[in-house]
């Protein structure tokens, strides 16, 4: 399998951001490297896989002590069908997850460890979900995620595929694709 990596425009990548390996990697994140991307995949059977991504720079977001971080992080876009464990990061010894609007997880989304695993995603899992995280301290910090999902993809011969990636990364940011 051969993997490459470029701008969609065939632009060169910019500073920061180069292939090692099957990995796009972005080092010291700005806003110029935000834009499109393609991964184009050549499978030893001869076939060829393009898969574009959008990767978007959000400066300001913080992630001091105290303040828990998510990943990936929120607001959290899928597609219909799609699988997606949320983790949050840091060292809480006990994680709730619930619906913000008090409603019980719908079914195909669970509390897996201190995770929050969405199984075969559904518009129904749209909104905005609770964690409460308990860290040392014992008290409760309490942070909304935002899931949103969008209608399935819908393939047409030669379109490839197209995944929009929100990043919160402060030095090193690998994106890796599996076949």
């Amino acid at each position: 399998m051969s993997v490459v990596w470029g701008r969609t425009d065939g632009s060169p990548l910019p500073v920061n951001v180069y292939q090692s390996g099957n990995d796009l990697v972005f080092r010291n994140p700005s806003a110029e490297q935000t834009g499109n991307y393609i991964c184009t995949i050549a499978n030893p059977g001869g076939s060829v896989d393009h898969i574009n991504i959008y990767v978007e720079y959000r400066p300001g977001q913080q992630t001091g002590y105290g303040l828990a971080v998510f990943n990936p992080s929120s607001p959290l876009t899928l597609s219909e069908g799609a699988n997606q464990l949320i983790q949050p990061q840091g060292g809480y010894y006990r994680v709730q997850w619930r619906r913000e609007n008090g409603q019980p997880l719908p079914s195909g989304i669970y509390q897996n460890g201190n995770g929050l695993q969405i199984t075969n995603a559904r518009h129904d899992h749209s909104g905005t979900y609770i964690c409460e995280l308990y860290g040392a301290s014992g008290a409760p910090q309490i942070v909304s995620y935002e899931i949103r999902v969008n209608p399935g993809p819908t393939h047409q011969p030669g379109s490839g595929k197209r995944r929009t990636i929100d990043w919160n990364c402060f030095s090193i940011c690998v994106f890796v694709i599996l076949s």
